[in-house]
């Protein structure tokens, strides 16, 4: 039997937060960055209230979710990359709120 796969949330959701933020530092998307990189300095300062922060930023209208990197917005890219940085932008943010979810369940309710 092979031994279990390490887990590797905690670097997959450090890395992807980290590329998150510098992805919106990119494009002017504040605070959306400091409310991001505010919790992912409590993660790695070992606080899970910093979970809670990044999860918290998913919601209703006007959240997290609904960010659009455009000029429109005030954001400062060219018309050609638009689809190129959203569709990243998407994927980080999917990632990076899927998997701190992932890991708060894991602390709200430990296994073994």
């Amino acid at each position: 039997m092979a031994p279990p796969e390490p887990d590797t949330r905690y670097q997959d959701l450090v890395a992807s937060a980290t590329e998150l933020v510098a992805l919106l530092r990119e494009f002017q998307a504040e605070p959306w960055a400091e409310l991001v990189a505010r919790g992912l300095e409590l993660i790695e300062a070992g606080d899970g209230h910093g979970l809670d922060r990044i999860v918290a930023l998913r919601g209703g209208m006007g959240s997290f979710s609904d960010l659009v990197i455009h000029p429109m917005n005030r954001h400062p890219i060219a018309e050609d990359r638009i689809d190129e940085v959203n569709n990243r932008l998407n994927a980080l943010r999917a990632t990076v709120l899927a998997t701190a979810r992932s890991l708060q369940r894991d602390l709200d309710h430990p296994s073994g």
